[in-house]
Order: structure tokens, then sequence, then C-alpha cells
């Protein structure tokens, strides 16, 4: 099992108070427990999610560990981030370069908590 070392937390539509709530309470608490270097970041906008990969992808450029990502929100913004990522220098498939994502099904329309039948409490 790979050690995490660094977490860059990519929280979904800045405007979802449960996401930022989720995010804020429980994910970046845990990770200051647990001794983690973290940044975080909010999307705002459509695409914000793949210019946020993009940019953790250049921070880490130079780093041989693997790059891990929290990502809360919807189905649409991990599909943003993924492609914002796809096809950047060192990503192909022959390259060493290892993505670990950690998503939080947290989207407004939660179609994806659905297909995984997780089931809401709110």
């Amino acid at each position: 099992m790979a050690k995490l070392q660094n977490v860059s937390a990519t929280i979904g539509n800045g405007e979802s108070r449960l996401t930022i709530t989720v995010v804020a309470d429980n994910v970046i608490p845990l990770l200051d427990q647990l001794g983690l270097h973290h940044n975080s970041y909010i999307t705002n906008a459509p695409k914000d999610a793949g210019r946020i990969g993009k940019d953790i992808a250049e921070k880490q450029r130079d780093l041989a560990e693997a790059i891990n990502v929290v990502v809360a929100g919807g189905d649409g913004t991990a599909h943003e981030l993924i492609e914002g990522i796809v096809g950047l220098p060192g990503n192909s498939a022959s390259s060493s370069r290892v993505w670990h994502l950690i998503i939080l099904p947290l989207g407004t329309v939660s179609r994806w908590s659905a297909e995984l039948r997780i089931v809401s409490h709110s």
C-alpha cells in the first residue's frame, strides 16, 4: 500500500454548502490529523477542475511520488479533472506518473451516489 505524502483537495462547486462543509469539517481536519501536507482548491466555473488538475500536475512535475487528489463533488467535477490531466506530458500509458483519485460523491444531482447505492441521511 502506498503511503500518502501530499494531498491536493479539489472541492467541487464552490457554491455547494454541503461540499464546502464536508471538506472543511471532515476532510481537511483528517488530513491535518494525519500530518499530510495539502492544498485546497475550489471550483467556481465550468472547466475549473481541469484547470486545477493541470496546475497540480505543473506544481508536482519534478516530484517522483504519486499525485494524490481528493475530489469532492459530482461526476462532472471528477470528469473535468480527469479530462484536464489526460494527455499532459508525463501522463501517458507508458509513463510512470501515478495519480490517486479519492472521489467523494457530493454532487448536486447525486446521480453517481444513486448508481453506487449510497444512501443519503440528510
